[in-house]
């Protein structure tokens, strides 16, 4: 076994496997029928996503909360929403791009979230309509995302906390705006 991690980790440093999932930059996946993904970057944790169904196509850029892999892209429709971690979403473009911290678990629906600076006091509790809170770019944020696995009949009640790097959202924001300028 640790033959074959040191093997993996070679190759991984050689670039020949993305360290993450094995999904190189300029990729396509048929990742259910008739949905494809594109993975278009892969910057300081930061991943953006071209989805293209007969639908039109959407943009999406995210970033796991630390020390979790990517969430996996198993559909077209809400395809990061069945991630198993939380992750921060940065959607839409004009007038200026959007963001959300989405709760983990197949259709959870966070009915809460709040994020502050690491070693901060107070939380901040955003909208699904906020825009991108550039102040916490290169920063380190702690949150909290809570929500129902039946949204509707409040059951399935779980919430997570934890810490995710902001470093390289300035970037983010310019390649997620970039992608909709091109393509939606």
């Amino acid at each position: 076994m640790r033959c074959c991690l040191l093997l993996l980790a070679m190759l991984t440093a050689a670039g020949l496997v993305s360290a993450q999932d094995g999904w190189e930059v300029g990729a396509e996946r048929e990742v259910e029928m008739g949905s494809f993904v594109k993975l278009l970057a892969d910057e300081d944790g930061w991943r953006t996503y071209l989805t293209e169904t007969s639908d039109g196509k959407r943009c999406a850029t995210v970033k796991p909360q630390d020390g979790v892999p990517p969430p996996r892209i198993i559909g077209s429709g809400s395809p990061y929403t069945r991630s198993t971690e939380t992750f921060v979403e940065i959607f839409e473009s004009w007038p200026r791009s959007k963001w959300r911290i989405d709760c983990p678990g197949s259709g959870r629906r966070c009915a809460e979230v709040g994020y502050r600076l690491v070693g901060g006091r107070l939380m901040t509790r955003p909208s699904y309509e906020d825009p991108v809170d550039l102040s916490v770019a290169d920063q380190v944020i702690e949150f909290f995302a809570a929500g129902y696995e039946y949204y509707e009949i409040q059951s399935g009640y779980g919430r997570v906390e934890g810490t995710i790097d902001m470093t390289g959202l300035l970037a983010a924001v310019a390649r997620h705006d970039a992608c909709v300028a091109a393509h939606e």
